[in-house]
């Protein structure tokens, strides 16, 4: 896990990561921008939407993976 200056935080998994900025640390936010890279990356990102109770939402294709959907 890499987390620069910034404050985008980018998760590397063997063949393929992940990143988000993680905006202002003052700042509350209620959605962020995930950067997939890698064939399997949503895998990741699904299992980090389930851990943390959040619904991924894909602009091309509307809801998605969350907490209770595959």
């Amino acid at each position: 896990m890499l987390l620069n200056k910034d404050g985008w935080l980018r998760i590397d998994e063997g063949e393929c990561g992940l990143e988000t900025s993680l905006g202002d640390a003052n700042e509350r936010f209620s959605n962020t921008i995930f950067h997939l890279f890698g064939e399997n990356a949503i895998y990741e990102l699904i299992e980090l939407c389930r851990a943390n109770g959040w619904q991924a939402f894909d602009t091309g294709l509307g809801p998605g993976a969350g907490p209770r959907q595959p």
